[in-house]
C-alpha cells in the first residue's frame, strides 16, 4: 500500500494514526455490535468517524464529497483526512489523503449534525471497543 508520494509526503506522526485506525478497524469488522450491544447499533461511516476521533482525540468532520451529501472524516494534527469509510472506493479502507492535495478539495465541511441519545450511545459503544482494540497493540 503506498502512503505517499515524494510530492506530498507525510509526517511520521500522520502515518502512525493512519496505521493505528486500520489497525483498530480492521479489527472491528469481526465485532458484531448488535450483538454485543444493541440490535439498532450500526456503524455508519459518521458514528464511526465520531466514535474514531473521540477514541484517538482527533478531529472530525461532516460534509460533503463530491455530490454525496452526508459524509464523515478524520483530520490528522497536520491537517490531513484519513477517510475510515470512503465513498465509492471498493477494497481496503480507510484512506489517507493529503491535506493539500486535489483530492483533499473534494472534501467540504458542512455544518454539524444533530444527534439522537440512540446516536450518542452508538458512539460510546464503538469508542470503548475502539480504545480496547487500540490498547492490545
Amino acid at each position: 500500500m503506498r502512503l505517499c508520494s515524494t510530492t506530498c509526503p507525510f509526517p511520521e506522526e500522520d502515518k502512525i494514526i493512519f496505521s493505528n485506525v486500520q489497525k483498530v478497524l480492521s479489527q472491528l469488522k469481526e465485532v458484531d455490535f448488535s450483538q454485543r450491544f444493541d440490535p439498532d447499533i450500526t456503524a455508519t461511516p459518521y458514528i464511526l468517524a465520531r466514535a474514531f476521533s473521540e477514541a484517538l482525540r482527533l478531529e472530525c468532520v461532516h460534509g460533503i464529497f463530491e455530490d454525496y451529501d452526508s459524509v464523515s472524516w478524520l483530520k490528522t494534527p497536520n491537517g490531513n483526512i484519513i477517510d475510515i469509510m470512503p465513498v465509492g472506493v471498493f477494497g481496503d479502507n480507510p484512506l489517507l489523503i493529503h491535506g493539500k492535495s486535489t483530492r483533499a478539495r473534494s472534501y467540504r465541511a458542512k455544518t454539524k449534525f444533530a444527534n439522537s441519545a440512540n446516536v450518542e450511545t452508538c458512539i460510546h459503544r464503538i469508542k470503548k471497543t475502539i480504545i480496547e482494540k487500540n490498547n492490545h497493540h
